[in-house]
């Protein structure tokens, strides 16, 4: 029933990642837990930096997260998730050639409250549903705006772009079954998102109120294998309806795909696993060149990560983990928009029994449109408490 029920909990959360696939990172790490508690809280600063670089000038987008998160069961069958975060994003620019430098940029405040619950009906089904609290930054001028648009760009990974997105909600559902040497799992969700004002329009369209759509998605995962040897693959659906601005279908973002597999071999208290994700748009056109309305290139690209990750358990109470990565972004016709290598160490130690530390660094390089050079560093650090 364990096994049923945490590998059902991580098919729900890659079901919800989904919708926002930029978020989604193949070598990202799952750190172990503490023991079971009623309550804990944690908070996991993050810090990241990227500069982009051609023959004009160098552009730095920066940004700090500082999240607070609460996770509480109210049962054996029924817990709840809470997070809350202040995000500081920056962007500058410096001059290379003969180009002006652009001022820093700061966009600064905090982001709506995520609220999830959790509710198992029995050893296979599950059933998760989120709120979005409009508590986080709507109203951006110009100048802000431009720092949000520079952290949706697919080559990079910044995890906030907006801060404020209004009210929402979303309903899923997850199934398991478990046969001898495999489980598969089933799921569905749906989102919805409130319309808001963006004000910073006003110059293009009176009061242009700006729809974001709704969306749903379908996953499959099937895990196979023993002890030593096993092979985990997911698939996410997403189809998003229109997106309208002013009443009108200014944007037209089709369906993605999302395939994401690995393969481990576990002994003892190593574990190396070959692991790779493909991400694919359909008929995304998306026409906004200037930046206004937070979508800096005109269609979605595809995605491949590929790369190799390694566990070692050191005693009882540490866990070292590493991993080497190539992410791979073409356009639609197969031309490479940007190839990026990315190397990850992370540390989990246990303080106490009721308390524990992360700690992570990530090093990334590359180039986009065989003309801008890449360099990235990720930093965070993480405490956890339980009750």
């Amino acid at each position: 029933m364990q096994r049923q029920l945490s590998f059902l909990h991580y098919f729900i959360i890659l079901a919800l990642l989904a919708l926002h696939p930029r978020l989604v990172e193949a070598d990202s790490f799952d750190q172990p837990s503490l023991i079971t508690r009623r309550m804990s809280i944690s908070s996991q600063p993050k810090f990241q930096n990227w500069q982009l670089t051609d023959q004009e000038q160098q552009k730095t987008i920066t940004q700090l997260i500082l999240p607070l998160n609460v996770d509480f069961s109210l049962s054996s069958r029924t817990r709840i998730q809470i997070t809350q975060s202040h995000v500081r994003s920056d962007l500058q620019s410096k001059s290379v050639g003969s180009q002006p430098d652009i001022e820093r940029i700061e966009l600064l405040g905090f982001g709506d409250v995520k609220a999830k619950l959790f509710h198992v009906f029995s050893d296979r089904f599950l059933l998760v549903g989120g709120l979005s609290l409009p508590t986080g930054k709507k109203e951006i001028n110009r100048e802000e705006n431009m720092v949000s648009a520079a952290l949706f760009d697919q080559s990079l990974d910044f995890e906030v772009g907006r801060l404020g997105e209004g009210w929402g909600f979303n309903l899923g559902t997850g199934y398991v079954h478990s046969f001898s040497n495999a489980t598969v799992s089933l799921g569905a969700n749906y989102l919805y998102r409130d319309s808001y004002l963006k004000k910073y329009l006003d110059f293009m369209i009176e009061n242009p109120v700006y729809d974001p759509g709704q969306e749903y998605s379908m996953a499959v995962g099937i895990d196979v294998g023993k002890d030593t040897i096993q092979w985990r693959s997911d698939a996410v659906y997403t189809y998003h309806t229109p997106e309208t601005l002013d009443q009108k279908k200014y944007f037209r973002q089709g369906s993605n795909l999302l395939l994401d597999g690995g393969l481990a071999y576990i002994k003892h208290r190593f574990q190396v696993e070959l692991f790779g994700q493909y991400l694919r748009y359909w008929d995304s056109k998306r026409p906004d060149s200037e930046g206004d309305l937070d979508i800096l290139i005109y269609d979605l690209n595809n995605r491949w990560v590929y790369g190799i990750s390694a566990r070692y358990r050191v005693g009882q109470k540490t866990t070292v983990f590493g991993s080497i990565s190539d992410k791979q972004i073409r356009t639609h016709s197969d031309k490479k928009f940007s190839a990026i290598r990315a190397y990850a160490l992370n540390l989990f130690y246990r303080l106490t029994p009721n308390l524990a530390f992360t700690s992570g660094v990530k090093i990334s390089s590359g180039d986009m449109t065989q003309q801008v050079e890449l360099s990235g560093l990720s930093l965070y650090a993480a405490l956890t408490t339980g009750f």
